[in-house]
């Protein structure tokens, strides 16, 4: 491998570059610690969620369909992108007393700010609106932010944010401590009655629109017992030391920019292409269905695990995430379905699943190839377990991508259409109980990023989400075997019938690989 570099790479090539590489980190540092100015004095006046008004019409349409016992959840699946789009957007319209949101990233395209415009006739409707956005992603956002936050009725906050807006790289060169911390989780709130949360962010990739890759994503709405607590965790992370007020971290002054953002936000439902959106909102039967109370919840135990806001600042434990989640879903004594977009199992994790392994439980894997990845790097934290874990007698199954745009993703469960890149994070445990949420299995999730989800205890929907997984897994992955103590690709067609074998990572060049390769010899995983 090292001569195979070698030959792609002249030593000639690597030693300028690696010398240029040094002096402009060099050069940048010293720029970012004049260019980059310290985190103002937090003024941020706490609040916390409205108690739940029962006059409110959402709230008495959604409390009819509650059981008998309180303790329950009512859950319905979200795998659909569009169905994920126009369940927040309906939600949105309906709201009458308060919207709360978290989200890591909300984009600034066709769908994120068709919701924005959503939220924003909301408050005029007197809704208070709560929208705490990580700032990692909040790139393109400013003007619209300072627009939203100007309404009385909307508060943007800002969690963990960066000071120079305009050159935000910086900030990690002289800041990378409290930076590298982000807040990966994703929540809605209305009225205090209903709640939707997963693993999708705001934007057109996770709500299938436009020309771009498709997150094949999972959410869930739900109502019932968990929703105040999931209130209660906003509120955690609304009223922590790193939500910052957006008109202390935006301080652009009022003008032209701010007037173009709200046309923006206000001609956004005459541009060409929310055609998709507008279509699938006018098709959707989900108004009809809570005005008619038919919408087949599945009504379950539910427990919130969710990480506090202080594992951003460093501070957290194993028992803060982890213990509760195993005490909820407890041991798998036969199979255990593991989806993670980055899967980085770590030795230690991967010594916990093949002692699993041998204790005869069926351990399935499905993450995305390096063709469908939209995190390359985090690709050669993956590659070096391979092996190990194939032969402990788990099976692994990468997601593939070609070039069908086909949107609609009901038929193909989590394994999406192809052109898809794997987003999900879920795993069912014995067919029995299952995780949804913004967990990936990584270092990054489990020591850096706060996360959240709901473990659900629900026999029915776990066996019903591995059945639709399992249904087009063939299809639409590559399964990964070893033959000849070399790793192999096996293509199959809808038929499951084996069409192809590939030696090497499919749809790959010597250089990626060659790359990949390299990075697994770096110090990095601890930050994939």
């Amino acid at each position: 491998m090292a001569n195979k570099i070698q030959k792609i790479f002249p030593a000639k090539i690597i030693k300028p570059l690696f010398m240029s590489l040094i002096i402009t980190t060099i050069l940048l540092a010293l720029f970012a610690t004049y260019a980059i100015k310290p985190l103002p004095e937090l003024k941020q006046v706490k609040s916390s969620a409205l108690p739940i008004n029962e006059e409110n019409k959402l709230v008495q349409m959604l409390q009819k369909e509650y059981p008998e016992d309180p303790n329950l959840t009512g859950v319905l699946e979200l795998s659909d992108p569009l169905d994920a789009f126009v369940a927040r957007s309906v939600l949105l319209n309906l709201a009458q007393e308060s919207i709360d949101l978290q989200y890591y990233i909300w984009r600034p395209d066709t769908s994120g700010t068709m919701l924005l415009y959503d939220l924003y006739n909301a408050a005029e409707r007197g809704v208070r609106v709560r929208l705490l956005l990580d700032d990692n992603n909040t790139r393109g956002l400013d003007d619209l932010i300072a627009v939203l936050d100007y309404h009385p009725n909307i508060e943007v906050r800002l969690f963990n944010p960066f000071t120079n807006r305009k050159f935000r790289f910086l900030g990690y060169l002289t800041d990378l401590k409290r930076l590298n911390h982000r807040m990966h989780n994703k929540l809605l709130v209305v009225d205090g009655v209903t709640a939707i949360t997963g693993g999708r962010n705001i934007g057109d990739e996770y709500f299938a629109a436009g020309n771009g890759t498709v997150f094949v994503d999972l959410d869930v709405m739900a109502i019932g017992n968990i929703v105040p607590q999931l209130s209660h965790d906003f509120d955690r992370y609304w009223n922590s030391e790193l939500s910052y007020p957006a008109k202390q971290i935006v301080t652009k002054e009022y003008g032209s920019d701010h007037i173009a953002a709200f046309e923006k936000l206000r001609k956004v439902k005459y541009r060409a292409d929310v055609e998709t959106y507008q279509s699938a909102l006018a098709q959707s039967k989900l108004l009809e269905k809570l005005y008619h109370h038919n919408i087949d919840w599945q009504w379950s135990e539910a427990i919130l695990i969710s990480d506090p806001p202080s594992k951003a600042l460093g501070v957290w434990s194993q028992n803060d995430f982890y213990k509760p989640l195993y005490n909820a879903i407890g041991d798998a004594q036969k199979e255990l379905f593991l989806v993670s977009p980055y899967f980085v199992p770590t030795k230690v994790g991967t010594a916990f699943l093949k002692d699993l392994a041998e204790q005869g439980i069926q351990i399935s894997v499905l993450t995305n190839s390096y063709e469908a990845t939209d995190v390359a790097f985090v690709h050669s934290g993956y590659i070096n377990y391979r092996k190990a874990l194939i032969e402990a007698d788990i099976d692994i199954y990468e997601l593939k991508k070609s070039h069908d745009k086909t949107p609609h993703l009901k038929d193909k469960g989590l394994v999406g259409s192809s052109g898809s890149s794997l987003h999900a994070k879920t795993f069912v445990v014995d067919n029995d109980r299952l995780f949804v949420g913004s967990l990936n299995l990584d270092p990054r999730s489990a020591k850096i990023n706060t996360e959240m989800g709901l473990a659900i205890l629900n026999p029915h929907l776990a066996k019903d989400m591995t059945d639709r997984i399992k249904r087009h897994l063939l299809e639409r992955s590559y399964k990964v075997i070893l033959e000849d103590d070399q790793l192999k690709w096996q293509l199959f067609d809808n038929q499951e019938r084996l069409l192809k074998t590939y030696d090497v990572e499919p749809n790959t060049s010597i250089l990626e690989r060659a790359l990949i390769r390299f990075l697994t010899w770096l110090p990095i995983e601890w930050l994939l």
